[in-house]
């Protein structure tokens, strides 16, 4: 667990008071023993003057962003990661009983899903994957509207991830991610 990182998800800037840390370690034990599920494809990719294009997908990443962290790259695994509806009936349980401690389970879910992110990033680099750090689209001048052909990618309703006409995905604590090989 990484109170820091949870107490940033809170707004709270230095170490939490200690009744906000006493309900995160109450509450960071749901966030932890909640199933995740990643789900990943991985495309070639190509330089191209406006950004990277993911040639076999057919999509494009507009903009410098991607042009910087994807140049020294021949694929992209585009990665789906999820907590699941579990993640959402918590979570809504518990602001149902205490507002508080359903914004500290939000922030819990949030620390567990991006260590959890770290983690699939650890397991690439020691199957021997030189690969970049992860970024989504909504990320500099990525833009977010590139999300939804990316996520089509993955078929996400297998596992119950949806995207609204705002382009938030549901459940809530899902993510997007695209990670880089290098040559």
């Amino acid at each position: 667990m990484n109170l820091k990182e949870i107490a940033l998800y809170l707004k709270i800037k230095g170490d939490p008071d200690p009744e906000t840390e006493r309900l995160i370690r109450e509450m960071y034990p749901v966030a932890e023993k909640t199933r995740s599920t990643f789900v990943e494809g991985k495309f070639a990719a190509r330089l191209t003057d406006t950004g990277v294009n993911l040639i076999d997908a057919g999509i494009d990443l507009p903009g410098n962003l991607a042009k910087r962290h994807f140049r020294d790259c021949d694929a992209v695994y585009v990665v789906l990661a999820t907590m699941g509806m579990e993640s959402e009936r918590q979570i809504k349980s518990y602001y149902a009983v205490s507002p508080t401690k359903g914004l500290v389970l939000d922030a819990c879910y949030s620390e567990v899903l991006e260590r959890r992110l770290d983690e699939y990033e650890r397991q690439k680099k020691d199957a021997g994957e030189e690969i970049t750090s992860r970024i989504s689209c909504g990320y500099g001048d990525l833009p977010i509207t590139v999300q939804k052909p990316l996520l089509a990618l993955l078929s996400p309703e297998r596992v119950g991830v949806y995207q609204n006409e705002s382009a938030m995905l549901v459940p809530n604590k899902s993510v997007v991610a695209l990670v880089g090989v290098k040559r």
